[in-house]
């Protein structure tokens, strides 16, 4: 079935209701990147009326003149499996979660469906984390005075240079050990 088809086979019904009520943005598109449908969130993110975005090519939407790379789609097309993958989108400057799967054909009749979520704070979260994780590490392995850390269970989880030289022991002797 050809895009034209697929549009025009779409009536209104209780999934059509799901697909606009999800919170993620979700785009139907053809084996050309052209957008056959999308949901309402498609729509709040672009700013812009469903009969605007269906017809262009799904990259164009985020600034891009040619598909994003690592794009999963043209895997999708090949495989006919899902897949799933981050991309990072250098014009918004944001990093999105899009699941891309089969809904019909395949080669160039293809019509693959899309999933996509902005993941951009966890990701700046994730970074903060780590940076601050290593900024720690870094305070503490310079402290004049023994530290040690433990988990949950008890365990060390680290053991500053200091700690080396009371005790005797390194911290990759004394790691994952019992006081």
């Amino acid at each position: 079935m050809n895009g034209k088809k697929f549009l025009q086979s779409r009536e209104p019904s209780y999934s059509s209701r799901f697909f606009d009520a999800m919170p993620a943005s979700a785009y139907v598109i053809d084996a050309a990147y052209t957008v056959l449908d999308v949901n309402a969130a498609v729509c709040d993110c672009h700013q812009m009326e469903q009969h605007e975005v269906i017809g262009q090519k799904c990259y164009t939407l985020f600034g891009e003149v040619a598909p994003c790379q690592n794009c999963p789609v043209p895997q999708v097309i090949a495989s006919g499996r899902p897949l799933e993958k981050e991309i990072f989108r250098k014009a918004e400057e944001t990093w999105h979660f899009l699941r891309a799967f089969s809904i019909e054909g395949e080669g160039e009749q293809a019509i693959i469906g899309t999933v996509t979520r902005d993941i951009t704070a966890s990701q700046n979260a994730e970074k903060f984390l780590e940076e601050f994780d290593s900024k720690i590490k870094h305070f503490i392995d310079r402290m004049p005075i023994g530290c040690i850390l433990w988990d949950q269970e008890f365990k060390v989880s680290l053991w500053n240079p200091a700690a080396e030289k009371i005790f005797g022991y390194s911290e990759t002797d004394a790691r994952g050990k019992h006081p």
